[in-house]
């Protein structure tokens, strides 16, 4: 509204408006003295009032135009919806849920029957699908997951190309078809001892992640955990050691010197633990420090993944590494200590040496 009550003359009257308009009218002796009080011309006011009368049916007598046909009777219509009070306590419930549920995923235990050395083989991204992908090593590793006595395994995202929009071009150029890259993920899924799978993010795209938690559903052995992109969790050991551990498909920050930035940041600045994971970018590190602020010794590895001959990355002059596909880190409880590896050939003989080492103890 312009100053002195001014209107433009383009702009709608709104009914307090017009209700003014017209309690300045009544109360005044003339036209003139009502256009004087709101500060317009006596012509302005005159249109004014028609206005009013044809948007709200006003008059100046204060009456609003209630003519409506008396031969007919409209009935009343219930309202198509529900209530808005118990639409906002059925979103306040779900809130509690969704709270509830991420508060359970955060920092969960994940419990070890016994003492004995413990091992996670760390899956860097599968990309099984891929023509790139090194199968000989990835399926090795499957197999020394199988056999090596006390050792588990973690995906750390990306199981398939799962190309999306323009990228869908891609599969023109690789062997398997969408349908047999499936086949390909769930025989990964159901035939590797997984307790943790995280989404990457070519697993997001699309309607992926629904399809993997349907292949980690059929497994009947035991539970598998299908988090979105990372998992903060601790391993519960009978004698009181609880690791904590943040894997994360990545971490924010990237260094052209330094492989384990983002997670050496995270342990810096962010999530306190004692082994960082992370893989996502196709380069492998390793990295153990004792850090005075936190008061622990920590652990940060990075899987490079099973891609490989990387169209992508040469494109970007990025030089390929050949180790640290996987990794394997070894939780002793009784010396609360962890070891890893990226040979996971070398973390499996070493978890088995120190289990058996244990057992003729």
């Amino acid at each position: 509204m312009p100053a002195h009550g001014k209107k433009l003359s383009g702009a709608p009257i709104s009914l307090a408006e017009a209700q003014r308009t017209i309690e300045v009218v009544d109360s005044s002796a003339t036209r003139v003295e009502a256009a004087a009080k709101l500060d317009i011309s006596q012509r302005a006011l005159q249109s004014r009032l028609k206005k009013i009368k044809a948007r709200h049916g006003l008059s100046p007598d204060g009456a609003r135009k209630t003519e409506r046909p008396t031969e007919i009777e409209f009935p009343d219509f219930p309202d198509e919806d529900v209530e808005v009070e118990e639409l906002l306590d059925m979103a306040e419930k779900r809130f509690e849920k969704r709270m509830e549920s991420h508060e359970a995923h955060t920092w969960f235990p994940i419990k070890v029957k016994d003492n004995r050395p413990f091992g996670i083989l760390w899956f860097g991204d599968p990309h099984i699908d891929d023509n790139g992908c090194n199968l000989p090593v990835l399926r090795k590793h499957v197999r020394i997951c199988n056999e090596t006595d006390g050792l588990v395994a973690a995906n750390i995202g990306d199981t398939t190309n799962n190309w999306v929009g323009r990228l869908m071009r891609l599969y023109a150029e690789q062997d398997a078809s969408i349908k047999t890259a499936r086949r390909f993920a769930e025989w990964f899924l159901l035939n590797t001892p997984f307790f943790l799978v995280l989404v990457g993010n070519h697993d997001a795209w699309n309607d992926g992640a629904e399809i993997l938690a349907r292949m980690v559903s059929k497994n009947k052995a035991h539970k598998i955990i299908l988090h979105d992109w990372e998992a903060r969790f601790r391993l519960s050991f009978p004698n009181g050691w609880e690791p904590r551990i943040f894997a994360a498909h990545d971490f924010a920050g990237n260094s052209i010197w330094n492989p384990m930035h983002g997670l050496m940041r995270e342990g810096q600045k962010g999530e306190d633990a004692d082994l960082y994971v992370a893989g996502h970018k196709h380069n492998s590190g390793l990295f153990v420090f004792e850090n005075p602020g936190r008061g622990r010794i920590q652990t940060f590895l990075r899987v490079r993944g099973y891609k490989f001959m990387d169209d992508h990355a040469r494109r970007l002059s990025l030089k390929e590494q050949r180790t640290g596909c996987g990794g394997v880190t070894v939780f002793e409880p009784e010396r609360r200590t962890i070891t890893t590896f990226l040979d996971v050939e070398e973390g499996a003989d070493f978890l088995t040496m120190k289990r058996g080492k244990r057992a003729a103890a």
